[in-house]
């Protein structure tokens, strides 16, 4: 059984549009951002493939940047 792509549509002005996660990916972003105000902190996720490992790795790190 495949799962669909989260492809985003461009947004108007080029940049992609933001596609909502699912409720484990966003407790994932979660708690990646809650024990990165503490430091370093190593997270490694599990998931089949085309499950949004790496979209929820994307959100992350765009939270990291974010917060300087």
């Amino acid at each position: 059984m495949r799962r669909p792509r989260r492809i985003a549509p461009a947004a108007p002005d080029g940049v992609a549009a933001t596609v909502p996660f699912n409720a484990a990916q966003q407790a994932a972003i979660d708690a990646i951002a809650a024990a990165g105000s503490e430091g370093f902190s190593a997270h490694l996720l599990f998931g089949v493939t085309g499950s949004g490992k790496t979209d929820v790795y994307m959100a992350a790190a765009q939270r990291v940047i974010a917060a300087g």
